[in-house]
Parts: C-alpha cells; sequence; structure tokens
C-alpha cells in the first residue's frame, strides 16, 4: 500500500499513511475482491485529493490507440449527440433485446428503461456504452471497432461516476436505474474482455478470471439488498420461491453428493459422480485438497438439480439462480477461488466445471455472452499452464 500511495500519487511521505482491510464490491478494473480504506499523511498534498481523483485503471484496449493504463475518471463524458442517438437506435433495437430474465420483459428492457435514464444520466450513459460494445463485438473492420470502444469507454465513464453518487443512497425512484446500470456494467467488462480474446490476446491472467466472477456476484448482491427499496411494481422485485431457490443453493454444504431425483440429465449427473475420481486418476487431486474439492462437485451437483428441475415459466430464474447460487456459497468464495489463485490444478477443473454444466446454459440465451465460456475455459487452461488439466477437461467436455 505504501508503495502504490509512493508510485501512483507521488507521495513521500507514504509510510505515513494508515490503512485497514476491508471487503468492496465495485465496478472498477483493479479493485477485485478486497480493498484498502486510506488515510493519508495530513497536510500533504495527497491528504487534500478527491477520492474521484484516486487512480481507477482501465484496460488500454479501450483507446483506438491502444495507449497505455490511465485513469478512467479522466475520461470526459461524452455529450449526448447525433452520436449518441445512433447508439440509443441500435440499443433500443439489438442490445436491449437480450438483457431480461425471469419475469422481466424485452419491453421492460427497452421502453422503461430508456424513459428511467432520462431520469437518471447515468443509466444514459450505461445503455450508450453497452450499445457501442456491442457494436464494436459485432463489426469486423478494425478501425471502426476501435471507435465504437472509445466510445463505450467514453460512456462507461460518465456511468461510473453518476453511478457511484447514487449507490450511496439508494431510493425508490433511483432502485431500478441502479440495478439496471449495475448489470450494464457488468455485461460491458465481459463484451470488452471477449473482443480481446477474440483478437487473440493472450496477456489474462487468473485476476481477470477472478474479477468476472467478482462482478457477477455483486450484481446479486446489490439486487438482493435493493429489494426492499424497489418500487412495487418493478420486475427486478424477486419472487419469494426465487429467493429461496438461491439462499438454498448457496446455503448447501452437503459433505455427500445428493441424489438425483430425474432431473439432472444422465450425461450431466456421470461427469458429477466421476469427477472426483478422474481428478484423483490423473494425479490432479491431493489428499488434503478433497474434502474441499468434494463439496464444490456436491455443491455443483446441487445447482445442477435447481437448474435442470424448473418449470418451463422459470427457465430464466431457475439457470441464474443456479450460476450465482454457487457463486455466493461460501467454499467457493473462501476456498475454491483462493486455491484458484494459487492455479490448483483441480481448483481450475472445478471452475472450468461450473462454466461447461452451468455458465453454458445461459449463453445459449443471451446474445452478448457469445463466446463467454470460451473464453473463461481457455484462459483457465492458459494460465494453469497443465496438461493434464488440457487433456482432462477436453476429454470430460467434448470439445476441440
Amino acid at each position: 500500500m505504501c508503495q502504490h500511495w509512493s508510485e501512483v500519487h507521488a507521495e513521500p511521505n507514504s509510510k505515513a499513511i494508515k490503512y485497514r482491510e476491508a471487503r468492496l464490491q465495485t465496478f472498477f478494473r483493479g479493485n477485485k475482491i478486497r480493498y484498502f480504506e486510506v488515510e493519508g499523511p495530513k497536510n500533504s498534498q495527497c491528504w487534500s485529493q478527491k477520492e474521484s481523483e484516486l487512480a481507477v485503471k482501465r484496460s488500454n484496449l479501450l483507446s483506438p490507440a491502444d495507449s497505455a493504463d490511465e485513469d478512467l475518471e479522466r475520461i470526459q463524458a461524452p455529450p449526448l449527440d447525433y452520436q449518441s442517438l445512433l447508439y440509443m437506435h441500435h440499443y433500443t433495437r439489438h442490445s436491449g433485446l437480450f438483457l431480461n430474465r425471469g419475469n422481466e420483459s424485452t419491453n421492460f428492457w427497452v421502453d422503461t428503461i430508456v424513459f428511467e435514464a432520462y431520469k437518471h444520466p447515468f443509466l444514459m450513459y450505461s445503455l450508450l456504452c453497452i450499445s457501442a460494445i456491442d457494436k464494436a463485438r459485432k463489426t469486423t473492420d478494425y478501425t471502426e471497432r476501435r471507435n465504437h470502444l472509445q466510445a463505450s469507454a467514453s460512456y462507461c465513464a460518465g456511468a461510473i461516476s453518476g453511478y457511484r453518487a447514487a449507490v450511496v443512497c439508494p431510493t425508490r425512484d433511483n432502485s431500478n436505474a441502479l440495478l439496471a446500470c449495475s448489470r450494464l456494467l457488468g455485461q460491458h467488462e465481459a463484451a470488452r474482455d471477449l473482443i480481446r480474446f477474440q483478437e487473440t490476446d493472450r496477456s489474462f491472467t487468473i485476476e481477470d478470471i477472478i474479477e468476472h466472477l467478482v462482478l457477477l456476484r455483486g450484481c446479486t448482491d446489490l439486487m438482493l439488498q435493493l429489494q426492499s427499496t424497489l418500487p412495487p411494481d418493478s420486475p427486478f422485485r424477486l419472487p419469494d420461491k426465487v429467493k429461496s431457490g438461491l439462499r438454498r443453493i448457496e446455503e448447501n454444504d452437503n459433505t455427500e453428493m445428493p441424489t438425483n431425483q430425474g432431473r439432472i440429465p444422465a450425461d450431466t449427473w456421470l461427469i458429477l459422480n466421476t469427477l472426483e475420481g478422474r481428478l484423483k486418476a490423473v494425479g490432479l487431486l491431493s489428499e488434503s485438497e478433497a474434502p474441499m474439492i468434494r463439496r464444490t462437485i456436491n455443491l455443483l451437483a446441487c445447482a445442477s438439480s435447481h437448474a435442470h428441475g424448473a418449470k418451463e415459466d422459470e427457465f430464466g430464474w431457475s439457470s441464474w439462480n443456479a450460476v450465482e447460487g454457487w457463486l455466493r456459497s461460501r467454499v467457493v468464495s473462501d476456498e475454491l477461488l483462493p486455491a484458484m489463485r494459487e492455479l490448483r490444478p483441480a481448483a481450475l477443473v472445478l471452475f472450468i466445471s461450473w462454466v461447461m454444466l452451468l455458465l453454458r446454459r445461459i449463453e445459449e440465451s443471451y446474445d452478448w455472452m457469445t463466446g463467454l465460456s470460451a473464453w473463461f475455459v481457455q484462459v483457465a487452461i492458459d494460465v494453469g499452464q497443465s496438461k493434464e488439466v488440457e487433456i482432462l477437461v477436453r476429454e470430460i467436455y467434448k470439445f476441440g
């Protein structure tokens, strides 16, 4: 921390900084699972520095010139002009059609949310941001893609600035806008990294994966926290059955594999029942790690049962419950993610299994997620640098 204040903020008295470890969920690259509350040395330049001037780094792909990392908040939010109108048109005709889940309708996202954006500029910028990144993803022209990426970065800066101020004090008037914006910002991060991946960028690290998992969990956390402040007719209000289903998954801590009541397809059930044994057979699972991996597999079975056992009209909620409930569980957040950070092979295989068995089911229904599972799996394989992991997951999940 002292080194950060010395190098980033040019603080000569960095050793006088006081800080304590704390948890925070944000939408800013560089802030992963933990951050530090900082009190700088008084009577110095950095002591008077406003919070909004703190360095928030962004990916260099956001600039058409591929420049080095730069403070996101120094990017000026563009005026709402003719270009913005074109992006809004694209949003209402394309981007906004792939955002709904559960009882959220397409009309809610392309009509109601657009009218909400008139009241809340940060939401307006997030709609334009997601439209610009969507156009960048779909064009094959290099220059055009860079222009769209530049626009999305500028709109994203405008969205984050207002979002940070509004989320401190959620009200019935802004809760819909906050939840919509949080989902769009998370989607923007995913789409941006997908573009990098598709341009054969192989510089990703395990932290890039974990950052996306934290963002996804953060969207769910905010959704649950704002339930009481949402308008009574808001589609973001979760039915009691949905909330109880989510809790049932995240609180699951079975030490034994649950029985399959015919919900999970036979091929998926076979994978879940043989996964621990296959990890041991190829030497990827130590005895000390086995109990955690077993509980994580059992949790995956519980989530899969929930996803496959829902009625047709509950498909959207049940699939998202399965994905998010698994992420919110203590065994994943407190044990599996740290093991992934250490690049332990068994942990990476379990993460890939979550992607292939749960996340990919959702991906098929959302245009903006196309390719996300391939990105996650390839990065996990690359960072693991284990031929045994690559051979095993390709054999289990039958991909080339």
